[in-house]
């Protein structure tokens, strides 16, 4: 099996060498590239290596740039420090990924998926993930302050002093987590949940209230399996957990 690696850090580079090395199967690394152009020359003096392992982040700029100036058909197994929650989506792809560092086990079945690998879908499949991954790791630019009324004025709230975003029909309110005044806010929750606000502080934990996890002071058990989250503000009403949420709820606060 001929093999190229596209890697930029050395250290990373030999020690996926090595465990090629140890297959059963003889491997030869024909070549290698620390960056996008390296890459690019690799693959006109060999360009037709059997499989190429690549690292989302070279030393130009994101390897996704290759793909952009090269058809690639070659099957590809992608090496990344991104964790395993950014790239779940892909375990079921004929195309690969590792998690560095490498886990001798884990390139043991990557490779054995590269040896079932169906080259009449190469395209499709290169296509779909290459997109994909784009999608899933280019940093989004998510809302950092909203512009809210107070009477006459206007003024800036950080996401930071939000206690939770709640809707009435098609008003959607921003409570803030220092006195509990509300304020009205343009946007609906879909968007706040889909595109304004970071999952990794916010969760939408039923139809109408989208809660800053890093608020919370008290959770507690309610009836008909759901939860009651509190916060350090009091509120008019029990904010509820539902029960189609609280297992998704739970693992966000788990991670």
């Amino acid at each position: 099996m001929r093999v190229v690696i596209f890697e930029d850090e050395y250290l990373s580079t030999q020690r996926l060498t090595q465990l090629l090395l140890q297959q059963a199967e003889p491997v030869e690394v024909v070549g290698e590239a620390q960056s996008v152009e390296e890459a690019l020359t690799v693959l006109d003096s060999e360009p037709d290596p059997d499989l190429i392992f690549c690292d989302i982040q070279l030393a130009d700029g994101p390897s996704f740039d290759l793909f952009s100036q090269r058809s690639v058909t070659q099957p590809v197994i992608f090496t990344t420090a991104y964790d395993q929650y950014a790239l779940r989506a892909f375990e079921v792809n004929a195309v690969d990924y590792l998690l560095k560092p490498i886990d001798p086990d884990k390139l043991n079945r990557a490779l054995e998926k590269y040896r079932q690998f169906n080259p009449q879908t190469v395209e499709k499949l290169d296509h779909q993930l290459v997109n994909r991954l784009v999608n899933e790791l280019t940093p989004k630019a998510y809302k950092h302050r909203f512009l809210v009324k107070m009477g006459a004025r206007f003024q800036f709230k950080s996401v930071n002093e939000v206690a939770y975003f709640y809707a009435e029909g098609k008003t959607v309110w921003l409570v803030d987590n220092v006195r509990g005044q509300k304020f009205l806010i343009d946007a609906s929750l879909e968007k706040l949940e889909q595109e304004l606000l970071n999952p990794q502080h916010f969760f939408r934990i039923n139809r109408s209230v989208i809660i800053h996890l890093n608020a919370l002071t008290e959770i507690k058990n309610y009836p008909n399996s759901r939860l009651k989250v509190s916060f350090q503000v009091p509120t008019e009403q029990d904010i509820v957990v539902a029960r189609g949420r609280v297992s998704a709820f739970k693992a966000t606060l788990d991670t």
